[in-house]
């Protein structure tokens, strides 16, 4: 996994995923997607050639939200992803990522050659970068986790490259506003998964028990499978506590095995990257650590090693989404994962909806003298302003009907 991926842009591929992805996202996901803003900000969005897209990252359907921002755009985008997706599906899922302008990003640790690529792509602006600035899912709509301040770094030194060379042209930086809804009614949308389940884990459900009920019960059958596949002991606490319990465990456990030391004052997320960064080419091949393993885990082919570092990931985003389980679509994506790692597939949970708010995009030109003379001051203010306007385009989103708003218009 440490070989960087670079982007080999494959113009066939390319056109054969736009002609494919309206029909995939409404006949294989139900999703529908609405991309709005700003006219004025919309007219700068097109006009800006050296731009860094940053969008928050709530949901695993984000990737579907940026090809929707793509294509009513009409424009393509090069986006950062994580290194390890590469290998996914026999490395069929990198090919394809390769060939529609993505590239790869470990994280954990500087990775200079995805930094180099970045820079070198905002310099060139042939298209637009995308980067989610969080790192992983966050299944939460309402607020932002911290992220690197060296992303502000990177467009920069774009600039300040840019402006060496005796271009006027700014860098851009965009923010990105994502967030989901579910249409559909819960029970019509939830309950075909919910009897699935139900089965697989051998559950009996009250009579009158609703569907969201039903869905804690699920995740908690699920949390108990896994702690017996895995021989864990989890204190008994909220399901989302015990999802965090086993994903730290199993952490400990896969880093013992591999004799990996690993600073545990670092978040378990940290502690993942850093030991996925150092075992997973060595143990690649190694047999999970699991006693019995009844689960599928995404792109990866059988039970090993690997597919235990993507268990614990994928645990902590199914720990996320419980901390903000009052939201209907965080009930989905808790069935969407159990569903997955027990039945190897996703099915779709009733018609939902995602808004793409493109915000005001911010001239990094205007940072660059600052920048020349303290580099951290510079760095600060930019992350503040793009923070406050990532922030404020979320809560807009949130808070108003974006269909029924006299200053937001549709994006195409």
């Amino acid at each position: 996994m440490h070989d960087f991926r670079e982007p080999k842009i494959n113009s066939i591929v390319m056109g054969i995923c736009r002609f494919i992805f309206p029909f995939w996202i409404d006949l294989k996901e139900q999703l529908k997607i609405g991309v709005f803003g700003n006219q004025q900000d919309l007219a700068r969005f097109s006009q800006a050639k050296h731009a860094l897209i940053l969008a928050n990252h709530p949901d695993r359907q984000d990737p579907f939200a940026i090809a929707a921002l793509s294509l009513h755009a009409r424009e393509d985008f090069y986006t950062v992803c994580a290194r390890e997706v590469f290998d996914w599906d026999f490395g069929l899922r990198g090919w394809l990522l390769q060939s529609v302008g993505s590239y790869s990003v470990k994280r954990g640790k500087p990775d200079r050659h995805s930094i180099a690529t970045t820079k070198k792509l905002l310099k060139k602006g042939d298209r637009k970068v995308v980067i989610f600035p969080e790192g992983e899912i966050t299944g939460d709509q309402d607020s932002l986790l911290p992220f690197p301040k060296s992303i502000f770094h990177i467009v920069l030194d774009a600039q300040k490259d840019l402006k060496t060379s005796g271009s006027e042209e700014p860098v851009h930086v965009i923010p990105c506003a994502i967030q989901y809804s579910l249409e559909t009614e819960p029970e019509t949308a939830l309950g075909p998964c919910l009897k699935k389940l139900g089965k697989k884990l051998d559950i009996t459900f009250e009579e009158n028990a609703d569907v969201f009920s039903q869905t804690k019960q699920v995740v908690r059958a699920y949390i108990t499978e896994l702690s017996f596949a895995y021989s864990l002991v989890l204190e008994e606490s909220s399901s989302a506590r015990m999802a965090e319990q086993a994903a730290a465990e199993l952490l400990k456990r896969v880093g013992a095995l591999c004799g990996f030391q690993y600073d545990e004052t670092l978040p378990t997320t940290d502690q993942l990257y850093a030991l996925r960064n150092a075992t997973d080419e060595k143990f690649k091949n190694s047999p999970s650590i699991a006693r019995r393993c009844r689960f599928h885990c995404g792109g990866i082919s059988k039970p090993s090693i690997r597919g235990d570092l993507e268990r614990i990931e994928r645990l902590l985003i199914l720990q996320r989404s419980l901390l903000h389980f009052e939201d209907e679509i965080q009930s989905c994506r808790a069935l969407d994962f159990i569903e997955s790692e027990l039945c190897g597939r996703i099915t779709p949970k009733g018609w939902q909806t995602c808004s793409v708010l493109v915000e005001d995009p911010i001239d990094v030109s205007l940072f660059v003298d600052l920048y020349q003379r303290n580099k951290d001051e510079a760095v600060d203010k930019l992350c503040s302003l793009f923070s406050q306007r990532l922030q404020a385009g979320i809560k807009s989103s949130r808070k108003i009907s974006i269909l029924q708003s006299e200053d937001l218009v549709v994006f195409s």
